[in-house]
């Protein structure tokens, strides 16, 4: 048995004698807490990212930083975005898709701060989209083509990251995880990375896809692909 405390008055006890690894079907990501040690990691992590304070010097973010290390950079690739229109209007050109230009927050940035989000798959992009898209008005996407090699997009689809990566990010993931995404968008930036590849949480089995978060976007519009015009994204 172990046992962590969390500040002045909470306390987890912690046994060898309980393990899982949960797979999510919509992410593909595979959540281990196998061992004392696993078990622990994700108390802290947790603790860290829901705590109302977002302690630089907490066990949890020490954690997740340490896991981090060494991350692969995702390889150039081909990706989406997409917007709604009134029903009476249609995009002259895939320029008309860059970034939202008020920076509302969203999971990975607080309001004012700049993120630009794509998606890897046409079908991914539809399965995101049906969570927004008003029914008024007509949806068309548009196509980018490879990033920049220039910029650094950490790979956070990488099967391979140790067990905390997972833990993080699944909690981040979860509808009620409020900031969480921000902290560790906030991390990512700290380690000297432009951007993210982040599995996409509205896919199923049969449908997985990833989501590109580019936090540097200057220059975007060297990446729309000029010789592919916005198409609907549902027909």
């Amino acid at each position: 048995m172990a046992q962590i405390k969390l500040g002045a008055t909470a306390n987890v006890t912690v046994s060898d004698e309980i393990g899982c690894s949960i797979k999510r079907g919509a992410t593909g990501r595979r959540i281990d807490t196998l061992s004392k040690e696993q078990w622990k990691s994700e108390v802290l992590v947790e603790a860290w990212l829901s705590d109302d304070a977002d302690n630089r010097e907490h066990p949890g973010r020490a954690l997740v930083s340490e896991g981090l290390e060494g991350m692969k950079l995702a390889s150039p690739m081909v990706s989406y975005r997409a917007l709604s229109f009134a029903s009476d209007v249609a995009p002259a050109s895939a320029i008309e898709f860059g970034p939202n230009p008020k920076r509302r927050s969203n999971r990975y940035n607080r309001d004012g701060e700049t993120a630009m989000y794509l998606c890897t798959t046409v079908a991914g992009l539809q399965a995101e989209m049906l969570c927004y898209h008003d029914p008024e008005e007509v949806c068309f996407f548009a196509t980018f083509s490879a990033i920049s090699s220039e910029i650094s997009i950490a790979d956070l689809t990488d099967a391979s990251l140790p067990a905390v990566v997972h833990q993080a990010f699944d909690y981040a993931e979860r509808p009620d995880s409020r900031w969480a995404g921000h902290r560790l968008a906030d991390l990512i930036r700290s380690l000297g990375y432009q951007g993210m590849l982040v599995p996409g949480v509205r896919g199923s089995p049969a449908n997985r896809y990833a989501n590109l978060v580019i936090f540097n976007y200057e220059g975007w519009e060297a990446w729309v692909d000029s010789r592919s015009p916005p198409r609907l994204l549902f027909t």
